[in-house]
């Protein structure tokens, strides 16, 4: 909770003991029960907890030359409200503006990964059938990348799309012998990936 809030709240806190208790006298211990004892109080303070030191530096604010100025405090009051309701709208802006800002960025990865990966898919060499025929076993494989995950799910970013794909046909070549069927799939795959990074790059620019 930001200061204004802070100060808002306690001068609220002042105003009903001053008009509804008709207390003329108000004591930081008085506002200090108020603030502890009330429920919705303690629902806008949400956890935080404001010292005694904190609370009477507010009060003080509220008096001036040890008499309650009614006017100036109205309008400070409405002044706090209003700065506190165009700060909490910007952020609301702010917030809306990120939220779609990231859906745009979402959007523009999957295209490009849905791109690419269709590009591959259409050659007649496939690579996820060629990964999902290596051994599970085998030891050139550290942290075997799951295919199925690249095509579902978003990446963060087209390095990190490229570079899933780069290690996923780098597994393929390395679990085969050279000069096997499968080992001159996978190099052709390589090119294929290649032609298509180059291909997703011009598109962009």
């Amino acid at each position: 909770m930001n200061e204004e809030i802070q100060t808002l709240l306690i001068y609220q806190i002042c105003d009903s003991l001053r008009f509804q208790a008709n207390m003329e006298d108000i004591s930081v211990d008085d506002v200090m029960d108020v603030m502890q004892e009330n429920i919705m109080v303690e629902c806008l303070l949400d956890g935080v907890i404001m010292d005694k030191a904190d609370v009477q530096k507010i009060v003080i604010q509220y008096v001036t030359d040890g008499e309650l100025g009614e006017e100036a405090i109205g309008d400070k009051m409405e002044s706090m409200y209003s700065n506190s309701r165009k700060k909490l709208l910007k952020e609301i802006d702010d917030l809306d503006n990120t939220i779609s800002t990231n859906r745009k960025k979402d959007k523009l990865l999957n295209l490009y990964r849905d791109t690419v990966l269709n590009r591959l898919q259409n050659k007649k060499t496939v690579l996820d059938k060629l990964y999902h025929g290596m051994k599970e076993d085998s030891s050139v494989i550290r942290n075997r990348i799951y295919l199925e995950r690249i095509k579902n799910e978003t990446p963060n970013s087209i390095a990190e799309l490229q570079l899933m794909l780069q290690r996923s046909i780098a597994d393929c070549i390395m679990s085969e012998p050279i000069g096997s069927e499968k080992y001159n799939i996978a190099k052709e795959i390589q090119i294929n990936l290649e032609d298509t990074i180059r291909f997703m790059k011009r598109a962009l620019e």
